[in-house]
């Protein structure tokens, strides 16, 4: 499928084939490679693809935004993937007529803490047996197994260049734009579901220690590299988004 350009199609077989039981860990990971470079074309690449459900064609008119674009297309992903994807320098500067390649949600997260990685999926927050893989990241855990197993939903709590209070410690405190602030430009608030309610006051977010991605480090938060964190919170969005963290 791949060598005949039919991308789509090889994307749907190889998740498929992703979710088979006992699979080895060498040919989930090799699966996860293939994958990652065929989305590298279909979602982050400048070219829409025939029969792509994710993705479409959209040519500015009159009076658009990118963050006008995003939610009058009911896109469930934030307006920057847009600005990413077409490789928009400034977002204030786009032309009337022009075509930009836009992402269509939604996206959710499933995280491994034995592997210490966030799967990347597409599809019906209500269909994860048939969601597509996109891609994976390596992320940094809590301390003495501090990252509960649950599942929940991006909440409304989702910033860029966020404060942030030490919980354990109120004294501690950063205001944004602090190059101090552990927890970097990012935050994305993790809401409980089902019976999960009880798990509050966790999130992804960023970190200024990069050497902690991999490790047990964090007070019980998933923390993923700058440039990772920055691409997950383009993708995931307010009260859709699923967030699974499995052991």
């Amino acid at each position: 499928m791949i060598a005949q350009n039919d991308r789509v199609a090889a994307r749907r077989l190889l998740s498929q084939t992703l979710r088979t039981p006992n699979l080895s860990q060498r040919d989930a990971q090799q699966l996860r490679d293939e994958l990652t470079a065929i989305n590298a074309v279909l979602i982050f690449g400048p070219v829409v693809a025939p029969n792509d459900p994710i993705t479409e064609e959209y040519k500015i008119k009159s009076g658009d935004s990118l963050s006008r674009i995003a939610s009058r297309q009911e896109l469930a992903t934030h307006w920057k993937l847009i600005q990413r994807i077409n490789k928009i320098s400034n977002p204030a500067r786009i032309r009337l007529g022009q075509t930009l390649k836009l992402v269509r949600g939604p996206f959710h997260a499933i995280v491994y803490k034995s592997q210490h990685r966030m799967d990347i999926y597409h599809g019906s927050p209500n269909d994860p047996d048939n969601w597509l893989f996109i891609r994976s990241f390596n992320v940094g855990l809590g301390t003495d197994n501090g990252t509960p197993i649950g599942d929940f939903t991006i909440s409304t709590n989702k910033l860029e260049n966020p404060g942030w209070v030490n919980p354990r410690n109120a004294a501690e405190r950063y205001t944004p734009d602090d190059p101090k602030n552990p927890i970097g430009e990012y935050w994305l608030g993790l809401d409980g579901t089902g019976q999960y309610t009880n798990l509050t006051g966790y999130g992804l977010h960023g970190t200024i220690d990069p050497d902690s991605i991999g490790d047990n480090q964090s007070m019980g938060c998933v923390r993923l590299a700058d440039e990772d964190i920055a691409i997950v919170y383009e993708l995931l969005v307010e009260r859709i988004s699923v967030v699974q963290i499995r052991p």
